[in-house]
């Protein structure tokens, strides 16, 4: 977890974890990510971004977002089915919608 630690880059080089599947960077100062994240991290499928310059509408048009948004549906998807109790912010879009 990177959280509020004034982090204004994320490296390219995340795009390489392949196995990441939940990755938290709330309270920083991101304004964008990576173009390929959401492609290349195949695992992922949370990501928390709340308290940064980054838009909804940036992540939504970056590659890969209709396959992780997928992911993490699918993810809830099966908590629902197997009445798996939720926490209050388990369908949390992961972005302040600005």
């Amino acid at each position: 977890m990177t959280t509020g630690n004034s982090i204004e880059d994320v490296p390219s080089s995340i795009c390489n974890l392949v196995c990441l599947k939940s990755l938290s960077l709330n309270g920083n100062k991101i304004r964008q990510l990576p173009q390929n994240i959401l492609r290349d991290c195949k695992a992922l499928q949370n990501i928390s971004l709340h308290n940064n310059p980054i838009s909804m509408d940036q992540f939504q048009q970056m590659d890969g977002f209709k396959e992780f948004e997928a992911r993490r549906r699918k993810k809830f998807d099966k908590q629902i089915d197997s009445n798996v109790m939720m926490s209050s912010t388990a369908l949390d879009e992961g972005i302040d919608l600005h």
